[in-house]
């Protein structure tokens, strides 16, 4: 089975930087042979679908194949890659239906829808990756989890994703490393 790593975040991104770290994670998860979800917002979600679009397009594969948005029915994605998967009536049901099916988080900024999510994957036990540099969601939890010791991504690769590290490249390669580090565990 294709895993399933979904990219978490605000509709709005702090920086021209963060949308770079989002569009490059979404090409290393479409790299990867990975299928990207998102909640079909702008912002991290729309960056990384970019990305993974580019990278599927120059591959001669089909996008729509690899990259899902997941909306509440009745609600169409906010940006054109990939296919739409209705799930929940509302944002909230639709936050714990993607947490139901991802199995590995990256989370890129983000405010209070974030949180949710991030609250929903700790209650499902889903790993969570957070890029620290992007802010919001993803610095504080990148703190908790960097503090508790008990993230599965490790101390060392968290330390790797600190607040100062801001190198799109350099985040790209380590979250490589860290999901090829998941992916061996579930197996």
């Amino acid at each position: 089975m294709t895993p399933k790593i979904a990219v978490l975040g605000g509709r709005q991104l702090a920086s021209r930087q963060d949308s770079l770290i989002a569009y490059a994670l979404g090409d290393v998860i479409a790299a990867r042979g990975y299928q990207l979800f998102t909640g079909g917002v702008s912002g991290a979600g729309e960056e990384a679908s970019r990305g993974a679009y580019r990278h599927l397009q120059q591959m001669g594969e089909n996008p729509v194949d690899r990259i899902t948005s997941v909306v509440p029915h009745g609600y169409d994605s906010f940006h054109p890659y990939g296919r739409t998967l209705h799930r929940g009536k509302d944002w909230e049901e639709r936050r714990r239906e993607l947490v139901k099916i991802a199995d590995i988080f990256i989370v890129i900024g983000g405010g209070e829808g974030t949180r949710q999510e991030i609250s929903f994957a700790v209650e499902e036990g889903k790993p969570l990756i957070p890029i620290a540099c992007t802010g919001g969601e993803a610095a504080r939890l990148w703190q908790k989890l960097y503090e508790s010791e008990k993230s599965p991504v490790g101390r060392d690769h968290l330390w790797k994703l600190r607040p100062e590290v801001n190198d799109p490249l350099f985040i790209k390669k380590e979250v490589m490393g860290i999901l090829s580090l998941l992916m061996a565990k579930r197996e």
